[in-house]
């Protein structure tokens, strides 16, 4: 792992985060996706963060442990001793102070106010997500390292993916630590105009980055909203979607004569040709030069 997050390290060239002494980087998504970022971090002794107030929420999910941990916030300072799995959250334009006395490694993720803000629109929950210290939350550890998992395979899952996650990580952010359980709603997919526009956007750029903001937009709704609707339209998330259409475009021209395996992958949109395969075989059952020469 360490060997590939090095390299990783070097790719991000200008995007890495500024460094912090007692701090060492070992995976960092840079900028490549819109409204968070992921940072895998080894803390080389005990780690002091003086009064601040951050501009994004922040979730630190502790991989090791026992380290233990301080938060001070409004007055009042919440103490814990975090173990594997467990995470500590930092809000966005909250004066906080944190300390935690014990060396180790953690995944820090930040996420833009933005993303809570719809959440909080549509699970109907609090606007305040509160500071919290060495909590265990299953699926947001989960959707945390999914994140760190998806920048040490050097992001095959593209933009629409890792938005998809930290879509997720908001909501759970609003209906377990920022007020009272979301109220029932019932549940609806997308409206004929709004799922043809999003289909045809998606032909239309089936071989370029397709971010999820984007698509957001053009339904004008929230990111976690999209992703719930138009899954309930169409059976699929919208990154799978857009990989499903992607996978049938690649059908198409690897049957025309001489076709190129890497060619057709780059005109599909796939980041190489090597994830051009997994996904293709995913969606078909056999490699992309079996289909091509079968």
């Amino acid at each position: 792992m360490l060997a590939s997050a090095a390299i990783e390290w070097h790719r991000l060239g200008s995007r890495r985060r500024p460094p912090v002494p007692s701090e060492r980087v070992l995976l960092s998504s840079g900028d490549r996706w819109r409204e968070l970022t992921v940072d895998l971090i080894d803390l080389m002794g005990p780690r002091e963060i003086p009064e601040v107030t951050l501009s994004q929420h922040l979730v630190v999910s502790h991989i090791d442990g026992p380290a233990p941990t301080d938060l001070w916030f409004a007055g009042r300072r919440v103490t814990g001793a975090c173990l594997p799995e467990d995470v500590c959250i930092v809000p966005a334009q909250v004066p906080t102070a944190l300390r935690r006395d014990a060396p180790g490694r953690i995944v820090m993720a930040r996420l833009d106010p933005r993303l809570v803000t719809q959440a909080v629109r549509d699970e109907r929950g609090s606007a305040k997500v509160m500071p919290t210290v060495c909590v265990r939350d299953p699926l947001l550890g989960k959707l945390i390292r999914a994140l760190t998992d998806e920048v040490l395979a050097d992001n095959p899952g593209g933009s629409l993916y890792a938005e998809t996650l930290g879509a997720s990580i908001a909501v759970q952010l609003v209906r377990k630590h920022s007020g009272p359980p979301p109220l029932p709603k019932r549940k609806h997919g997308l409206g004929p105009r709004e799922l043809q526009s999003l289909v045809e956007y998606v032909e239309a750029h089936r071989a370029e980055p397709i971010h999820l903001s984007e698509l957001a937009e053009l339904a004008g709704m929230s990111t976690y909203q999209l992703v719930r609707r138009f899954k309930e339209s169409t059976g699929l998330p919208p990154h799978r979607y857009v990989l499903r259409r992607r996978t049938e475009r690649a059908r198409e021209l690897l049957r025309q004569p001489g076709a190129s395996i890497l060619d057709v992958a780059l005109a599909c949109g796939f980041s190489s040709q090597s994830h051009f395969a997994l996904v293709f075989r995913s969606f078909t059952g056999v490699s992309p030069r079996a289909y091509r020469d079968g």
